[in-house]
């Protein structure tokens, strides 16, 4: 789910501000302004309902909260705690697919998020995998998993549909067959973010909008951010995305 890191400007802990809320929130899902036309809804805002576009964002629910309608005279006020700072640094999770918890994909599955090379490369810049499939990672991190160049991190820069990726800096060391990498389809460079759309088991712990789709392509639209980190763990095959929202409700490009 989404959690708070830290600020760009330095702070160390989060400024919260609670906000109404006009439908059920679970920890961690991005959250944006409540977008009602005519401002006949009951909250102030609502879980973003696009993998793909936040626009007036206020980054992701601090915490859970139920929303009713039921008249009763111990009902709760119907709040959610939200950072206004636009400057806040998000840090998602990377799911292996659209449904939130789902484990990196292994390369016996089309696209894969773990690629195991196919043809010796002793150039260092081909990793030939089939199962790469038609997903274009291109200015994505490839991150060796086993082999000699394991733990060694290159920027896909060449991709050919169901064969192969490549790079422009060579790895130190040849890409040997059965060699394994492992690529989230995140870098600094890339400016957006794709959420997942299904919640895991428990939806609780794996809502849906607050987990990074590892499986998407870097040529596909996402939420506009600016990716602060990509920190993969290539021993235990995972991987999270930090990033700073660049359509927060306190400072949106809309």
């Amino acid at each position: 789910m989404g959690v708070w890191r830290k600020s760009i400007g330095g702070g160390s802990y989060p400024l919260s501000v609670q906000y109404k809320i006009g439908e059920t929130v679970v920890e961690g899902q991005v959250m944006m302004r409540d977008d009602d036309a005519n401002f006949g809804g009951p909250g102030d805002v609502e879980i973003t309902d696009s993998a793909t576009a936040a626009l007036n964002n206020l980054g992701c629910a601090m915490e859970s909260a139920t929303y009713t309608t039921t008249q009763a005279a111990d009902m709760t006020e119907g709040l959610v705690r939200l950072v206004q700072d636009p400057m806040a640094i998000w840090e998602f999770a990377v799911s292996g697919g659209a449904t939130g918890g789902t484990v990196l994909v292994v390369a016996t599955t089309t696209p894969s998020n773990i690629f195991v090379n196919d043809t010796i490369s002793t150039s260092g810049l081909t990793l030939t995998e089939t199962a790469t499939g038609a997903v274009d990672r291109r200015g994505a991190l490839l991150k060796g998993r086993t082999g000699a160049n394991a733990g060694v991190t290159r920027k896909i820069t060449g991709h050919t549909d169901s064969t192969s990726n490549t790079v422009i800096v060579p790895y130190p060391n040849d890409i040997a067959v059965g060699d394994s990498f492992l690529c989230v389809g995140y870098s600094r460079q890339l400016i957006a973010l794709t959420l997942n759309t299904t919640a895991g088991t428990p939806a609780a712990a794996y809502p849906t909008m607050a987990e990074a789709n590892g499986t998407t392509g870097t040529d596909n639209a996402g939420i506009p951010v600016t990716i602060v980190a990509v920190l993969i763990d290539e021993l235990r095959d995972t991987a999270v995305v930090q990033v700073c929202m660049r359509t927060h409700w306190f400072n949106s490009l809309a």
